[in-house]
């Protein structure tokens, strides 16, 4: 299982302004028993859509991205898996159901819950330009160039990614006591590569496409490694 992952290159991370292995605080989650590698699946929300009443479900082919994306996932892993996390919204919430569903296909009884660390609702208060920090990202991607000329120095950005990696870094540690080898996230945004992120790091994009996901190892309190898990059915928009 170890042979897929790949290091993680600093350049891109420190240059948002991200901290390279980045501690977390372990008093709020119990004693951190330094026992083995923890592993977070963390996968974007599938295909979307917007109805008049301003809710933002997942379409049938969303569903049918996100079932496909989960059952491409290495078998070693699923099997291991002691729960699925989403971000609390809607979209990330049926996800989740449809990545349960998945992996009840393969025997694997798993429950879902919400966990707003992965939530980036809480920072617009902070931001209440985040609307056109998102679309100097979608211009620049429609420009042709990377994400990453968008992302670098894009205060709305960097403060999701921090807030990601001090979410991944504390259910580590609370995985860590409860004994939870794999835990699969599900979130409503582009930005959980966070810890991948970088001009070429581990081959992962600034900004995941729908059923897109991130394979992370932690082990002592730092996230040490990350895998680009490419949806096999593809989907829209990375914003």
């Amino acid at each position: 299982m170890e042979g897929i992952l790949l290091s993680r290159g600093q350049s891109g991370r420190d240059s948002i302004g991200v901290t390279h292995c980045q501690k977390v605080q372990l008093e709020t989650v119990g004693k951190w028993r330094n026992t083995m590698k923890r592993f977070i699946i963390a996968m974007r929300h599938p295909q979307k859509t917007k109805l008049a009443d301003g809710s933002e479900p997942i379409t049938p082919w969303g569903a049918q991205q996100t079932f496909a994306a989960t059952q491409a996932l290495d078998p070693e892993l699923t099997c291991k898996v002691g729960r699925i996390v989403h971000s609390g919204v809607p979209r990330a919430n049926q996800a989740a159901l449809v990545v349960q569903a998945a992996m009840l296909t393969n025997g694997n009884t798993v429950l879902v819950e919400g966990n707003e660390d992965f939530s980036f609702l809480p920072l617009l208060p902070q931001f209440p330009n985040a609307k056109e920090l998102l679309a100097d990202i979608a211009k620049t991607r429609d420009n042709g160039d990377d994400n990453i000329l968008a992302c670098l120095g894009n205060a709305w950005v960097i403060a999701c990614r921090k807030r990601a990696d001090a979410g991944l870094l504390k259910l580590a540690a609370e995985m860590d006591v409860s004994g939870e080898e794999v835990v699969i996230v599900v979130s409503h945004s582009p930005f959980i590569e966070t810890a991948a992120n970088g001009e070429g790091a581990d081959g992962v994009p600034a900004g995941l496409f729908e059923a897109d996901a991130v394979l992370y190892t932690i082990e002592d309190g730092s996230i040490v490694g990350s895998t680009y898990i490419k949806a096999p059915l593809d989907g829209g928009l990375r914003n």
